[in-house]
């Protein structure tokens, strides 16, 4: 079955889409949070790994990603999501 391929803001790597967490940042908010299921608004996506998590942190990648300041909040939503 098709899937659709995305690229990790942190690694760059090429992934299908299910492989992939997505973060939206929507319109009129301030912090981009991590999508489970349908959300509107800009989205990025990132490795299901804490590496990619950490170099995404690191490089501010949703910050460029979304063109504007996003907050951190979506890193500790990443990382409770990797623990469950």
């Amino acid at each position: 079955m098709f899937s659709p391929k995305r690229t990790c803001v942190a690694c760059r790597t090429k992934k299908n889409k299910d492989e992939l967490f997505k973060v939206v940042l929507k319109k009129d908010e301030e912090n981009a949070h991590l999508a489970l299921e349908y959300s509107e608004g800009r989205g990025a996506f990132i490795c299901k790994s804490e590496e990619c998590i950490a170099l995404a942190e690191k490089k501010k990648a949703f910050n460029r990603s979304f063109r504007r300041p996003c907050g951190n909040i979506v890193f500790e939503e990443l990382r409770e999501k990797m623990n469950d």
